[in-house]
């Protein structure tokens, strides 16, 4: 009996293992030469949007900068064989439409190593999102998916997303460890799957801080249903699905991954978080994949490069107040 409980422990410890092996996010260029833990990888892969405020107080001509949340983001790498049958990467910073489509130029702070509170400064200009290319219905809320492309970092971790209709060898091979990559994006979860939200909950993350918080739940219901209101309007997008759990303001644009479970190997990205249900906000709405492709591919040849993404330095406002 011994005997037999040493192996089985020593196979699940096995299987353990190729799971976690499995389970990392994409690195915007190659892959890391050391295991990392999947949180530690997340931090540099889900990040905080913010908007630079300018507060006047009456009666006076000066302002204070304020730095205000208003949604959650995260780096998809999307690869696609050229014309040379080569593989080709663009970076895309993927989060809810309805997070950016009414603000101004956003930013975000990314940490540029494991562990480190150095950051970079994420510049995203209002008028490069893309959306996602469904035509809008008046009276309805819209497909909730927007991107924009930004230059490739050494430091910035991504879900992997490739089509396997024009990537029938796969998503190519990792530079470094010759492994084969594997897609990220885009498998459909079955109704009491376990799920994970990620994103940064308004006056619950620290301020400026760059460590998403996680909820864990269950994918709740996945059939149309034509009652379900966002803010009092329907979607006319069918396919959301919901999850058995919490969400708040702040969370919107991050995304829903499956639960990495023992012996379940592997990331897959279900979606991302659209909005809370109404009745008390016990459920969270989520858009599928398959949503976020579509803008993928939409995006390709519709989103121009964000060329000055990247920066040491924070934008700034002008400190004197206009009438």
């Amino acid at each position: 009996m011994r005997y037999f409980a040493n192996v089985m422990v020593c196979c699940f410890l096995v299987l353990s293992f190729l799971s976690r092996a499995s389970s990392g996010l994409a690195q915007s260029q190659g892959g890391d030469k050391a295991q990392e833990g999947l949180y530690s990888q997340l931090i540099r892969g889900v990040i905080r949007l913010e908007e630079h405020q300018s507060i006047c107080t009456p009666g006076r001509d000066w302002a204070i900068e304020a730095d205000v949340p208003v949604g959650s983001a995260f780096f998809v790498r999307d690869r696609l064989p050229d014309e040379g049958a080569t593989e080709v990467s663009r970076f895309f910073v993927v989060t809810a439409r309805h997070v950016v489509e009414n603000h101004a130029d956003l930013f975000a702070r990314v940490q540029t190593k494991a562990g480190s509170s150095e950051t970079m400064v994420l510049r995203l200009p209002r008028q490069l999102w893309v959306f996602h290319p469904a035509p809008i219905q008046p009276g309805r809320v819209p497909v909730d998916v927007a991107a924009m492309m930004i230059p490739t970092t050494d430091f910035a971790k991504a879900f992997l997303h490739c089509m396997p209709d024009e990537n029938p060898g796969g998503c190519g091979t990792d530079e470094q460890t010759k492994q084969p990559f594997v897609n990220q994006v885009g498998d459909q979860p079955q109704v009491m799957d376990p799920a994970i939200i990620l994103g940064f909950p308004a006056q619950l993350a620290a301020t400026h801080a760059v460590e998403p918080f996680a909820r864990a739940g269950i994918v709740a219901y996945k059939a149309p249903n034509p009652d379900l209101l966002i803010g009092g309007i329907p979607p006319v997008d069918d396919s959301l699905f919901l999850i058995d759990a919490l969400a708040f303001p702040g969370n919107s644009g991050g995304p829903v991954m499956r639960e990495m479970l023992p012996l379940i190997g592997g990331i897959q990205l279900w979606g991302l978080v659209t909005a809370s249900e109404p009745y008390q906000a016990r459920y969270t709405i989520a858009t599928p994949a398959k949503r976020i492709r579509e803008t993928l591919v939409h995006a390709r040849s519709a989103a121009k490069l964000n060329s000055d993404a990247w920066s040491t330095q924070l934008p700034k406002l002008p400190l004197k107040c206009t009438p």
